[in-house]
């Protein structure tokens, strides 16, 4: 977003998984000057005015990517192609292309402009306000970082809440925003500057870590400077009522983000747990971590309202109940509800995962747990490349849990 502000800002924290390359290479195919420095990176702002890119540009397996920067160039005066890999391409995109068109660009793609690679002819745009239809943050914060790089006033009503990084950032960068439940405002904004950014850890992957380590007798384990972001650590409160103990540590606020530290110990006995389904946006991606614990936890889980799983890198709720099947686990897909029976977790010799980051992860934490219980054995997980989409330091951290119980 900093591309948006004047001046420079310093990025420090943020993994460098394949997702993250693929934002650096695309905004710097548009002008942006981004610099390694130190152990982060230092980022020269351009004020909301790109230049055209000689080639399409290539958002790799990142759907935020591709969809916050549709809204991005969505404000400027040239055409853009946006594309990705296989996965990316099957993703749907009419749910940001129809709401940029009533705001004035011109988006077209595959299948009417359903699915990518998209062309996107900007402009100056229109203000306007919207009631989105599904619960998505990144179909929000396209909309926002639209408005924002044409300094129009935008106003969004959600379904229910999401995650809100864009407003807390555009907020920390001068924007004029207010958000109130599900409403958030964008008003007619001023000129926007660079902020410095010190990434916190990702909760998605600390789910996963804890998800792997709760079932390990007497185990106890602490995360560092993770992002404790109420609309990003929803999967706490889940864990507890599960049994876990979580205690908070060190927290601070920086550039509008709450961070700090946590420690785990893991119960006795998990519990089963009934998710509703006005909790899922809160916590949409890390329902993988979840429904691992759901698979040690004697008893039936009942998890409802997951039909959005079926439109991410792959098809995770069908994903997710194949996997805990293929680990011995009895999983039941009810239209867009998981209901698990949890107990025992045999894990297989050899298992390959769907080619997706967050079920190679889950597919790993499932057989840590499920390895933590028997004397000897072992699980090689095929193609666990993946990983290195979004967290290149997963297994390392996995490797540490062996000193955890």
């Amino acid at each position: 977003m900093n591309c948006l502000g004047t001046g420079s800002a310093q990025l420090k924290g943020s993994n460098e998984g394949r997702d993250l390359q693929s934002t650096r290479s695309v905004l710097r195919q548009l002008g942006v000057v981004i610099r390694r420095r130190g152990e982060g990176y230092a980022v020269q702002g351009r004020a909301g005015v790109l230049r055209p890119a000689s080639d399409a540009l290539d958002c790799g397996n990142s759907g935020t990517t591709m969809r916050l920067l549709a809204g991005i160039l969505a404000a400027q005066p040239f055409t853009s192609t946006l594309t990705g890999d296989e996965s990316l391409r099957r993703r749907p995109m009419a749910r940001i292309a129809e709401p940029l068109r009533q705001m004035g660009a011109r988006v077209e793609g595959e299948s009417g402009g359903r699915t990518p690679p998209l062309i996107v002819s900007g402009c100056q745009l229109r203000p306007n306000r919207f009631r989105l239809p599904v619960a998505s943050a990144q179909v929000k914060s396209c909309l926002l970082l639209a408005a924002a790089a044409s300094r129009v006033e935008v106003e969004i009503e959600e379904v229910s809440p999401t995650r809100d990084h864009t407003e807390k950032m555009l907020a920390a960068m001068g924007a004029r925003i207010d958000c109130e439940g599900t409403r958030v405002h964008l008003r007619e904004s001023a000129e926007l500057r660079c902020v410095d950014v010190s990434v916190p850890k990702d909760p998605s992957a600390a789910a996963l870590i804890l998800a792997a380590a709760a079932p390990i007798p007497k185990s106890r384990v602490t995360i560092q400077g993770i992002s404790l972001n109420p609309r990003r650590s929803a999967f706490l409160e889940v864990y507890e009522r599960m049994g876990i103990v979580i205690q908070r540590s060190n927290e601070e606020t920086r550039a509008g983000e709450e961070r700090g530290d946590l420690l785990l110990e893991s119960p006795p006995l998990l519990r089963p747990v009934q998710l509703r389904a006005e909790e899922v946006p809160g916590l949409i991606d890390e329902i993988p971590a979840l429904a691992v614990l759901c698979a040690f936890a004697p008893g039936e889980s009942r998890l409802e309202g997951l039909g959005e799983l079926r439109v991410k890198e792959s098809d995770r709720l069908g994903a997710i109940a194949r996997l805990l099947q293929d680990f011995s686990v009895e999983a039941v897909v009810q239209r867009d509800t998981l209901v698990i029976t949890g107990g025992e977790v045999l894990a297989p010799n050899r298992y390959r995962p769907v080619r997706d980051h967050r079920m190679v992860m889950a597919a790993a934490a499932l057989a840590v747990g499920a390895l933590s219980r028997v004397e000897r054995g072992q699980c090689e997980l095929m193609e666990s490349d993946e990983v290195a989409v979004s967290d290149p330091e997963f297994f390392t951290s996995l490797r540490k849990l062996s000193g955890a119980s």
